[in-house]
């Protein structure tokens, strides 16, 4: 997210209780990683509920 606006970087694959996920960005272009829970994972606009969210730490995006 950069200033409240969502924007999708990727999306979680579950097999037998294991998750991961592959994604590519360059931090300093966002300030907050947000997880939600989505009806249809092809989507890019979100529209389920923030199940998690956190602010980047500024040495991150430095």
């Amino acid at each position: 997210m950069k200033e409240g606006q969502p924007h999708n970087a990727g999306t979680f694959l579950v097999q037998d209780g294991t998750v991961a996920l592959k994604f590519t960005f360059e931090p300093s272009e966002y300030d907050t990683v947000a997880i939600t829970h989505e009806p249809d994972a092809g989507e890019i606009s979100r529209e389920g509920e923030i199940v998690l969210a956190a602010a980047f730490m500024n040495e991150i995006r430095s």
